[in-house]
Formats: C-alpha cells, structure tokens, sequence
C-alpha cells in the first residue's frame, strides 16, 4: 500500500477536531449512519443514566464505595468539566505499521467574569500533516475552526479565515462540541469489562469498551476528518484512567485499533495516546499563530 495514502488515513485516529472550507453549518444529522446502527438507533440511551445521581451521591459521602467502574469514571470526569478553567496535553501515535503519524492533542478551558472560552488543537505530523484549531464561546451557540500545517509535532502554522459552525453542526460534522470536552460513550451499557486498583496513592480504573456503541460519536469525527469511504471500524477500545484520592482526574492512557477505509484501502491502524489533566489549571488561550505548550507537568 502506498505510504502517503496510509499516513493520509492515520490522520484519522488524531482524536479531536478538524473541519472543511469557510462557510456556516447551520445543521447537520448528528452520529453516523451505518448498518450496525438500525433505523430508531438512540446512541443518548447508552448514557450512564444515574451520572446526576451518583455524582450528588459521591458529593456527600466522598466515598467511591458502592460505584461501579464505569459509573465512578463519569463522576471523575463531570468533575473535572466542573472547573472553571483546566486544561490537558495529550500525545501519542497512530502506528498502521509500514508508516507513524505523531500525534498532539490540547485543549484549555478557561473562565474570565463569567465567560467561558474553550481552545482545542490537534496535530497529526509525518509524511502527510493536519493541524486544526477550534475555540468555543460559552455563553453563545458559534464555533471556530482553524486549519494548518504542521511545522513539526509540536507547532504549526494557521490560516486566519476561520470556518465557523452553530455548535448543532459542529456536532453533526465532528461528534462533539469543544465545551463538551469527552467524546466517548462510557455507561455500564458499553463497558466490556474493567478493574480498578490503588496505585501510589491513586485510583487507577481499566475500561474495556464496547467497538461500536461508544465511539458512536468518535466515528462520526474520523469519517468527517478524512472524508472516509466509510464508518471506521474498531476492534478494541481500552481506556486506562488515572484519578487522585479524591477523584481528580489526572491521566487518561488510550489504546484502540480500527481499521478505516480509503480508495478502498483498510490498513488496520493502533493509536496509543496518553493524556496529562490538571483540573483547575489556569492557561491563558494561546494568539492563533503563537504555540500551545505541550509540556507535561508533574
């Protein structure tokens, strides 16, 4: 298989946003359309329907006791979008073995007299290279897209001419919004199996997941980010999370492998990414043309 295109589909697995020509899309069908999905298919009815009730739960008693694995992985994540400002670094590679594509992923919330500006960046950078930038005002329903070149794995250069979406088409076009901030469906409902351990004084908590149902929305993201022939298709989704004691989330280490199809080309492709949080961390949002730091801090 020729090395350009296969590096071309390893774009896919960046896992944040990217986006096409200027313009407004004012809506879009939301989720992708596929035969493992039949028609009335509701991915919303896969969520943990007790997250508001666990989370009040766990608020009172600070006791993870009576949780299981899944559900105590939604309460450490609503926590963390509870902050008014964070952000997290993440890094990887997306490896269809002929061919790696480096991989950086960023995204900072940040909260000034009650305005909330979300900031996401993806880099995707070998022998083809994607950068993407997109901000979020919240409150307001607009969301800007910015497209670039890799310089290198860490920094690029941006267009100034933003595509710009109602948060609605956003979702339609790339699976989530950037204040929703976690792209996956995680409930009881679609994890396979998991463990959970104390580990130097952290809770580590191992999710296998469901391949189909909870990267329903991820899916609809890698199909709009390649212009994919099809739905890509994963055959594991294993997700490691790393919560303090008092379950603050600090770390998330991803392994899956998918296969996605191009010019009817399916090279099967293994990312493995490792994202660093640090709830209530303040960055200012970065000038469109100025790096995001991707150092992890300890």
């Amino acid at each position: 298989m020729n090395k350009t295109l296969l590096a071309y589909l390893l774009i896919v697995g960046i896992s944040g946003t990217a986006g096409a020509g200027t313009g407004v899309i004012l809506k879009r069908t939301i989720g992708p359309v596929d035969e493992k999905y039949p028609p009335g298919f509701s991915p919303e009815e896969y969520r943990d329907e007790k997250l508001a009730e666990n989370l009040a739960a766990y608020k009172s008693s600070h006791s993870i006791n009576g949780f299981t694995d899944a559900e105590l992985v939604n309460i450490g994540l609503e926590l963390y979008k509870e902050h008014d400002n964070s952000y997290w670094v993440g890094m990887g590679n997306a490896d269809a073995g002929v061919t790696v594509q480096s991989v950086r992923n960023g995204e900072i919330k940040r909260t000034i007299d009650g305005v909330t500006t979300y900031f996401e960046e993806q880099i995707s950078n070998g022998m083809v290279g994607v950068a993407k930038r997109s901000t979020q005002l919240v409150p307001g329903d607009e969301v800007k897209l910015y497209s670039g070149s890799p310089n290198n794995a860490e920094v690029a250069s941006y267009t100034s001419s933003p595509s710009i979406f109602n948060k609605e088409g956003y979702k339609g076009y790339l699976g989530k919004t950037p204040d929703e901030m976690f792209i996956y469906i995680i409930s009881n409902k679609t994890t396979k199996s998991s463990s959970r351990k104390n580990e130097n004084g952290d809770i580590v908590i191992n999710l296998e997941l469901d391949t189909n149902i909870s990267t329903f929305y991820y899916k609809t993201q890698m199909k709009s980010i390649s212009e994919l022939d099809n739905l890509p298709q994963f055959s594991k989704v294993n997700h490691t999370y790393t919560f303090s004691n008092e379950m603050v989330l600090k770390r998330l280490d991803v392994d899956e492998v998918y296969k996605a199809a191009k010019f009817g080309m399916s090279p099967e492709t293994r990312n493995t990414l490792t994202y660093h949080y640090y709830a209530g961390g303040i960055r200012d949002i970065p000038d469109l043309n100025t790096p995001f730091n991707y150092k992890v801090e300890e």
